[in-house]
């Protein structure tokens, strides 16, 4: 009597099929995006800075919600127990950055693979980043200290 009722099953019904697979599979992605990234090696901290700038960067408009959106989706992820998914990540903020999204992601991505193989989960681009940062300052510092001595 059970094989007697026939429908189809959730796969074969288009309404529940999952939305981010059809468009990761009819999407190309760069090949930087088939690198593993185990997040719980990077320190999140040191990326977050990063993220905001670039988002803000992309955008033309200081926004506070899409960074924290991309930092919940690799901590959602991990504490999910899943391999991180930049296609998926990709897909969500596509709305956000539109095609700047892709170009982002890759940006991320190759960041966070350098931050897992760092001693420190900072990645190096950060850590030159900073350097160069505080070596500007400190020309800056050496300027004006010549110029105020030029005043006295």
């Amino acid at each position: 009597l059970g094989s007697f009722f026939k429908g189809t099953s959730v796969d074969q019904n288009s309404k529940f099929a999952d939305k981010d697979k059809k468009i990761i599979n009819s999407t190309s992605w760069p090949e930087i995006f088939n690198q593993k990234v185990d997040i719980s090696k990077v320190n999140r901290d040191s990326i977050r800075p990063w993220i905001e700038t670039r988002v803000n960067e992309l955008m033309d408009v200081e926004d506070e919600l899409i960074p924290d959106l991309v930092i919940s989706y690799l901590e959602e992820q991990q504490e999910q127990g899943q391999s991180l998914c930049p296609k998926k990540i990709t897909v969500h903020i596509t709305g956000f950055l539109g095609e700047n999204a892709k170009v982002f992601m890759e940006e991320l991505w190759q960041i966070l693979l350098e931050a897992q193989d760092s001693k420190f989960g900072i990645p190096n681009t950060i850590i030159n980043q900073k350097r160069e940062e505080t070596s500007t300052l400190k020309e800056l510092i050496k300027e004006k200290r010549i110029q105020l001595e030029k005043v006295k």
